[in-house]
């Protein structure tokens, strides 16, 4: 719905933080903005949106056409995953009737469509939250469960990664862990340390030079 009434709109992020920069990593043909010369950004969001063109690119089918609306495609699934996440959050912290409410207030705001909708990365970090926030509950209501805890230490080094802004999110609730679970701690270790180095390499391919982006 979003897309079918907003496409004609210019919004700066979607195109400046995400499309022209999967664009770039796939054919090295397009302009890219400051943060993406500077090195400010790292890779792993627009590798999360470029997989379906490298795909593409590599068996030749990369039509004009699916060039353009692969991401979309893409992002429109992300976008009900998001959606799916955001009922078991709901669920797990505000019940069933604050659900119905917040869910139909989320899906008419057009402040929600223009500013966490529209622009990839603000999507990509609230369905990163909304997990995050789902799995922390289930460890903190005492689930043991291993997928669970693993879930949950994804989560928080991805956010990071995107943007290491998230790190003021999470504190708080690692923080906890920390002096409460202390025995969950090496799972952060075990999910950290390979999404950080692929982060590392995946960014001095890119970029040409070895850094650590901090926006």
């Amino acid at each position: 719905m979003i897309f079918v009434t907003k496409q004609h709109s210019l919004f700066a992020d979607e195109y400046n933080q995400l499309t022209e920069v999967v664009y770039h990593v796939v054919y090295g043909k397009t302009l890219l903005s400051f943060e993406w010369v500077e090195g400010l950004r790292g890779l792993l969001l627009i590798e999360c949106y470029a997989w379906p063109l490298r795909l593409l690119n590599l068996i030749g089918l990369d039509t004009a056409f699916l060039v353009r609306y692969n991401i979309y495609v893409l992002h429109i699934a992300y976008l009900i995953f998001g959606d799916f996440y955001f009922l078991k959050f709901g669920q797990a912290y505000l019940g069933t009737k604050s659900l119905d409410l917040a869910f139909l207030l989320r899906i008419t705001s057009a402040i929600y469509a223009d500013f966490m909708s529209r622009p990839f990365g603000n999507t990509v970090e609230e369905i990163l939250f909304l997990c995050g926030a789902y799995y922390f509950k289930r460890v903190y209501d005492g689930s043991s469960s291993t997928k669970h805890i693993l879930r949950f230490a994804l989560v928080v080094p991805v956010s990071f990664l995107i943007r290491n802004t998230a790190a003021i999110l999470w504190f708080p609730p690692l923080l906890w862990i920390l002096f409460n679970k202390p025995r969950l701690i090496p799972y952060f270790f075990t999910t950290s340390v390979p999404l950080f180095l692929f982060s590392l390499v995946n960014d001095y391919r890119f970029y040409g030079r070895w850094l650590i982006p901090f926006i």
